[in-house]
């Protein structure tokens, strides 16, 4: 037993967790586990176009080539780009755990192991390794972020010089940061214990020499953003913003249509919240898991300072960013603390492993019951965020589509009925003869010219700058198409999709 390495875990964990989540990997568009956005980032991906802000140009040129390197269907490939760095997170945690985090031999390996099961098998990290969605690939980064984190803040205190294999890791660590940035900007979050680490480096004698190369690598890695201004000069169909022009491509990367919901959040709304988020650690963690993990943050006499308080900033900012940003899918964004709370639970094995009560070892057998318990959860757990069940969204739009009228105007209102549209008729190419117009970008200049481009048959009024607002131009727009078939979608609760459509032919 001595003489397996926490590296060899960490690979049986990461195939094992392939092995698990495989089976469930839907083959149809789907909008389960929170994954609406599923068909705008495809249809992206399929299109060479532009998601919705903030862009997410690594996510969509990940997805891009596991559409040229897998078999199955478009959406298939589409969510191997979110299940393997899924797993491979949760490996590079389980072995922060193994070799940074644990200093007791003795433990490490089962405490390797702990962190492994417990955050690959909890339902939220779960629920978004399996679909199209960009918080499997963000999982992966903010563990490649807390490596580099972990290794930068306890390197110079060891050493000035650093190795050739060390340095590499540096810079390989330190471009995949800069690429995280181009997943999802919530990455900066980190941004704060990253000056800290650089600090501490600087302070324990790490020369600049070191650190310069790591700087400039990461923003090398955020040149992935000229993807967005170099592709939205072919006016792809999808082409949130226009980010050709300065005031479009800032107007997308700052994710400036979800700033109004940044802290719009009432105090009572913020209690309830905190409440939801309470019982939603249980469900993840369980009361016993929920206890551990508590006393593994106090109590646990954590060795390295910095990473302690790295660990506390990302758990915290984390938790606070999810409580103050309510929207539907908010939940998400507690992915990467609970990340930092299996570390916590680990922390607290590692306390208790070689506690006795006169012969019996109560501390192993709680480690090993720490253990067995997350394991049986995950049968549950996988029919709880198996995707392969909804298929809702799917059906919605061949439906809709096999029914609309010769060369209708398909007019949408939102999220849920726009996306798998897109996904069908620009991705898939279904129903070439229809438009798919979304009313409520009709305001926007940058849409309005998307239109233009992607559907040149039809009447338009004049076109506005690229952020520029007309709420008049959806309604100058459809009088001058009325001759074609019109066909309405709305949110209706009492349909099978909650979207009821209408068509009106001339």
């Amino acid at each position: 037993m001595n003489k397996i390495k926490p590296d060899f875990i960490c690979l049986i964990l990461v195939c094992s967790l392939l092995l698990i989540y495989l089976p469930i990997l839907p083959t149809q568009l789907t909008s389960a586990n929170h994954g609406v956005d599923g068909g705008d980032l495809l249809t992206a991906i399929l299109t060479n176009g532009i998601p919705h802000p903030t862009g997410y140009p690594t996510y969509v040129l990940l997805g891009q080539i596991f559409q040229k390197i897998l078999i199955g269907t478009p959406y298939y490939r589409g969510a191997w780009a979110s299940l393997i760095p899924a797993a491979l997170g949760v490996g590079l945690i389980s072995l922060l755990v193994g070799k940074k985090v644990i200093e007791n031999k003795k433990t490490a390996l089962i405490c390797t192991l702990v962190t492994g099961v417990i955050l690959g098998a909890s339902q939220i990290y779960w629920s978004q390794a399996v679909i199209v969605e960009v918080y499997g690939l963000q999982a992966f980064f903010v563990a490649v972020t807390l490596w580099w984190l972990a290794l930068l803040s306890s390197q110079g205190s060891s050493t000035q010089v650093l190795s050739k294999k060390r340095f590499l890791q540096f810079c390989g660590l330190s471009l995949c940061v800069g690429l995280g940035i181009g997943n999802h900007i919530t990455i900066l979050l980190l941004a704060p214990t990253c000056v800290y680490a650089l600090i501490i480096a600087r302070q324990t004698g790490l020369q600049f020499k070191y650190l310069g190369p790591q700087l400039m690598l990461i923003l090398l890695g955020t040149l992935v953003y000229l993807y967005l201004p170099l592709q939205a000069k072919h006016f792809p169909p999808i082409n949130w913003g226009n980010p050709q022009t300065l005031s479009g491509f800032i107007w997308l990367v700052s994710g400036r249509p979800y700033h109004d919901f940044v802290f719009r959040i009432s105090s009572m709304e913020l209690i309830g919240r905190a409440g939801a988020l309470a019982r939603i650690l249980v469900d993840q963690f369980g009361f016993i898991g929920v206890l551990a993990g508590i006393i593994g943050a106090i109590q646990s006499p954590l060795p390295r300072r910095p990473l302690r308080e790295i660990l506390i900033w990302v758990f915290g900012v984390y938790l606070i960013f999810s409580l103050v940003y309510p929207t539907n899918d908010s939940m998400v964004y507690l992915i990467p603390p609970f990340m930092i709370f299996a570390i916590w639970i680990s922390l607290s094995i590692d306390l208790v492993w070689d506690k006795k009560w006169n012969i019996w070892p109560w501390g192993k057998l709680i480690g090993i019951s720490l253990f067995i318990y997350f394991a049986i959860r995950i049968p549950l757990t996988q029919s709880l965020v198996n995707p392969s069940k909804d298929n809702y969204a799917a059906l919605y739009a061949e439906n809709y589509l096999r029914s609309a009228p010769q060369d209708a105007l398909l007019l949408t209102d939102s999220d849920q009925d726009s996306f798998p549209l897109w996904y069908y008729h620009f991705g898939l190419g279904w129903r070439p003869d229809i438009r798919v117009i979304v009313l409520p970008l009709t305001q926007y200049g940058w849409y309005q010219q998307t239109i233009q481009h992607t559907y040149p048959d039809l009447l338009i009024p004049p076109v506005h700058e690229n952020i520029s607002v007309d709420q008049s131009w959806g309604e100058r727009f459809i009088q001058l198409n009325k001759k074609r078939s019109i066909c309405y979608s709305k949110p209706d609760a009492t349909s099978s999709f909650g979207i009821n459509t209408k068509c009106v032919v001339p």
